[in-house]
């Protein structure tokens, strides 16, 4: 709806949805700006995500409760993906690894001490290379396969 620039009005008649069903399951995470309906940046929309945490060896699937929380799973993911691409591939040409791994490391020290749903996200080096190397870091993204 946003993304196609709808009116909420044209969106509900596309989609044949009554107004009270969405303000019950979607309302909490929109807000009207003018005349459109946009999405809240700090929705406290439920979701369920996977991420990489200390106290797994593989991604476990956790229960976000704001958009902050997913924002901190997606970039952590991002994160520990750029780690694997380097650890694998090794620096771009022209690039030291040492700094690459250097600003990685600097990143990862942010997560340090933060849970999500009760999970410490995974900030040890050592163990991201252990799991690399066992093949147990998964390189799916953060949302669990529907199926």
């Amino acid at each position: 709806m946003v993304e196609q620039g709808l009116s909420r009005r044209e969106a509900l008649s596309r989609y044949h949805l009554d107004p009270r069903t969405f303000q019950r399951h979607v309302g909490p995470g929109m807000e009207k700006r003018g005349p459109r309906w946009a999405a809240k940046r700090a929705d406290r929309l439920p979701a369920v995500m996977q991420m990489q945490a200390a106290d797994a060896e593989i991604k476990v699937r956790v229960v976000t409760r704001t958009a902050a929380e997913r924002r901190l799973i997606s970039e952590h993911d991002l994160l520990i993906k750029a780690y694997r691409r380097l650890y694998v591939e090794g620096a771009p040409p022209g690039e030291s690894y040492e700094a690459l791994e250097r600003d990685l490391r600097r990143q990862f020290a942010t997560f340090e001490g933060r849970r999500i749903d009760g999970h410490p996200f995974l900030t040890d080096i050592r163990k991201i290379r252990d799991r690399i190397d066992r093949e147990t870091l998964e390189p799916e993204g953060p949302y669990p396969d529907e199926g």
